[in-house]
C-alpha cells in the first residue's frame, strides 16, 4: 500500500533520540515534542512524474 510506503519513509527520515533505553523518532516544532506516532497523512500530492509530496498534519497538543 502506498500509504504504508509513505509512513515508512517520513518515519526513517525522523531523527532518532535515545530516551532511556528506548529508541524515539521525534521532531521539536516550537518547543513541542512530534513523535511519529502523532502525524496524520492527510494526502498525497502529485508534484511530478515519479514524485510525491506528503500533507502531515499534527493535532494541536493543548487539545489532547
Amino acid at each position: 500500500m502506498v500509504a504504508e510506503k509513505v509512513a515508512a519513509f517520513i518515519e526513517r527520515s525522523m531523527p532518532q533520540t535515545k530516551i532511556g533505553n528506548i529508541d524515539v523518532r521525534q521532531w521539536y516544532i516550537d518547543g513541542d515534542t512530534v513523535r511519529f506516532e502523532d502525524l496524520i497523512l492527510m494526502e498525497l500530492r502529485h508534484v511530478t512524474a515519479g514524485s510525491w509530496q506528503p500533507v502531515l498534519a499534527y493535532p494541536d497538543p493543548s487539545f489532547r
